[in-house]
């Protein structure tokens, strides 16, 4: 299952690796559409075909990248919602 956890700093994580396409788009819009203003969450999936289409739907729901990096095959996005 997505584990989304709450960190001490008050920033979110969203692990989706072992997803594939279509689940980790179900995943982020289920979680993504909950979130608040300010709030920051990192996402971390091992699907890189997914990226592209993620990063423009967190856009188009009022997300804003902050930061992307990849740490062997798992992406790290981090958002910020406006």
């Amino acid at each position: 299952m997505a584990r989304l956890r709450r960190r001490d700093d008050g920033s979110y994580e969203l692990d989706l690796r072992e997803y594939d396409d279509f689940w980790l788009g179900v995943y982020i819009s289920q979680y993504f559409r909950r979130f608040r203003s300010g709030d920051v969450v990192e996402l971390i999936f091992d699907d890189l075909s997914v990226e592209e289409g993620a990063i423009t739907a967190l856009q188009e729901w009022g997300y804003r990248l902050l930061e992307r990096s990849q740490r062997g095959k798992d992406v790290h996005l981090l958002v910020e919602k406006i």
